[in-house]
C-alpha cells in the first residue's frame, strides 16, 4: 500500500481520514448535537403557536359562547320587563277603571258635580295615562267618553282632562255616539295619530296642539278647533262640513288633492267650515274644493290655492301674502278690505268678485278672466293685467299706480 492512501489499515482497525485533527464520525456527531436542538427548537416554535392559534380560536369561541349566553338573558330580561310593565299597565287601568266608577256610583253618575271631585278625577286620569301605553289611553278616553264624563251637557260640564297626551292614540276614541253628545277633549296634545279614512263627528278639540296627525280620506263634521295650534297635519283628500277652525294657527297645512282636476270626489273639500282670525302659514289647498268658508280677519302666508274652486268665500279683512291662486275657480268670493300683497291670480277664474276697498300690492292677474268683479275704493299698487279679459269690471274711486 501508498502512503497517500486515504483509508489505511492499522492493527486490522479502518483508519478514517481527520480534518482539523476531527474525524468524520466527529464531525457527524457535531453536526448532529448542533441539528437536534435546533430540529427541537422550530418544532417547540411551531407547536406552541398552533397552541396559541388553538387558544384564540377557543376564546373566541368562549366569546361568541358568552354574547349568545348574554344576549339570550337580556332579551329573557327585557321580556320579564315588558312581561311586568305590561302587568302594571293592567293593573293600573283595572284600578283606574274601579275607583272612578266608585266616584261615580257616589256621586249620581258625575265627576264634575263637586269641585273636589272634579280635582280628584282630573289628576287620577292624568296621572294614569301618563304610565299607560297608546291602547290604554285609548281605553281610558273611551271609558270616560262612554260614561258621559267628557260632554258637555246642561246638567253637568265635561271633566277637564286639559294637558292631556294623546301620542298615537287609536281611531276608536274618535268614534262618538249622538245620544252622548259630543266629545270634549280641549286643552290636551294630539300627538303622532293616523286618523286617516275616519268619520269624525261632534268633536270639540279646542285650544288643543295637533302636530303630525293624517286626517287624508277622512270625514270632519261638526268638529270644533278653535284657537288650537295645527302643525304639520295632512288634510289630503278630506271632507270637513261645519269645521270651525276660528283663531287657530295652521302651520304647514296640507290639503291638497292629488286626483284629476275635474273629479269632484277626489279631491279636498271644505263645506261650511269657519277660519276666521285664524293665522295660515304654508298652508297648501291646491285643487281643494271651498264653500261657504270662513277667512274673516284671517292672516294667509305663502297659501296655495292653484287649481282650487271657491263658492261663497269670505276674505273679509283678511291679510294675505305670497298666496298663490294660479288656475283658480273663484265664484262669489268677498275680498273686500283686505290687504294683499305679492299674490298671484294669473289664468284664473274670477266671477262675482268683490275688492271693495281693498289695498292690493305687487298683485298678479296676467291671463285671467275677470266677470263683474268690483275694485270700487281698492288701492292697486303694481298690479299687472297683462293679457286680461274684462267684463263687467268696475273701478270707480280705486287708486292705481306703481
Amino acid at each position: 500500500m501508498g502512503k497517500q492512501d486515504q483509508a489505511i489499515q492499522t492493527d486490522g482497525r479502518r483508519q478514517y481520514p481527520q480534518f482539523f485533527n476531527l474525524t468524520l464520525k466527529d464531525i457527524l456527531k457535531l453536526m448532529i448535537s448542533l441539528i437536534l436542538p435546533l430540529v427541537l427548537g422550530i418544532f417547540t416554535v411551531i407547536s406552541t403557536r398552533n397552541q396559541q392559534k388553538e387558544v384564540l380560536r377557543q376564546n373566541e369561541r368562549d366569546g361568541w359562547f358568552r354574547q349568545q349566553e348574554w344576549q339570550i338573558a337580556n332579551k329573557h330580561n327585557e321580556l320579564q320587563r315588558e312581561m311586568t310593565l305590561e302587568q302594571h299597565r293592567d293593573n293600573l287601568l283595572v284600578t283606574y277603571t274601579t275607583q272612578i266608577g266608585e266616584l261615580l256610583e257616589r256621586n249620581k253618575g258625575s265627576l264634575t258635580s263637586s269641585s273636589i271631585i272634579a280635582t280628584i278625577a282630573r289628576a287620577k286620569t292624568l296621572n294614569t295615562i301618563r304610565q299607560l301605553d297608546a291602547l290604554r289611553t285609548s281605553n281610558v278616553i273611551r271609558f270616560l267618553y262612554e260614561a258621559r264624563q267628557l260632554t258637555n251637557t246642561n246638567e253637568s260640564d265635561a271633566l277637564d282632562i286639559s294637558t292631556v297626551e294623546l301620542i298615537n292614540i287609536t281611531k276608536s276614541v274618535f268614534k262618538t255616539v249622538d245620544k252622548i253628545g259630543k266629545l270634549s277633549l280641549t286643552g290636551g296634545y294630539l300627538l303622532n295619530c293616523t286618523l286617516n279614512e275616519s268619520f269624525l263627528v261632534n268633536i270639540d278639540l279646542s285650544f288643543m296642539q295637533i302636530n303630525h296627525i293624517n286626517f287624508s280620506v277622512t270625514e270632519l263634521h261638526n268638529v270644533t278647533i278653535s284657537c288650537a295650534k295645527l302643525q304639520d297635519v295632512e288634510f289630503t283628500f278630506a271632507t270637513l262640513k261645519g269645521v270651525d277652525f276660528s283663531f287657530t294657527q295652521l302651520n304647514e297645512m296640507n290639503f291638497f288633492s292629488t286626483g284629476p282636476r275635474n273629479d269632484y270626489n277626489l279631491c279636498s273639500r271644505l263645506d261650511n267650515v269657519d277660519m276666521s282670525f285664524a293665522r295660515l302659514i304654508s298652508v297648501n289647498f291646491e285643487s281643494a274644493t271651498l264653500q261657504d268658508v270662513d277667512f274673516l280677519f284671517a292672516e294667509l302666508q305663502h297659501a296655495t290655492f292653484q287649481l282650487a274652486k271657491f263658492d261663497d268665500v269670505e276674505f273679509f279683512s283678511a291679510r294675505l301674502y305670497n298666496a298663490s291662486f294660479r288656475d283658480t275657480k273663484l265664484y262669489k268670493v268677498d275680498f273686500s278690505f283686505a290687504r294683499i300683497s305679492y299674490t298671484n291670480f294669473s289664468s284664473a277664474q274670477l266671477e262675482n268678485v268683490n275688492f271693495a276697498f281693498a289695498e292690493l300690492s305687487h298683485v298678479q292677474f296676467s291671463s285671467a278672466r275677470l266677470v263683474n268683479v268690483n275694485f270700487s275704493s281698492a288701492i292697486l299698487r303694481n298690479v299687472s293685467f297683462s293679457k286680461t279679459i274684462f267684463s263687467k269690471v268696475h273701478f270707480s274711486s280705486a287708486a292705481l299706480g306703481n
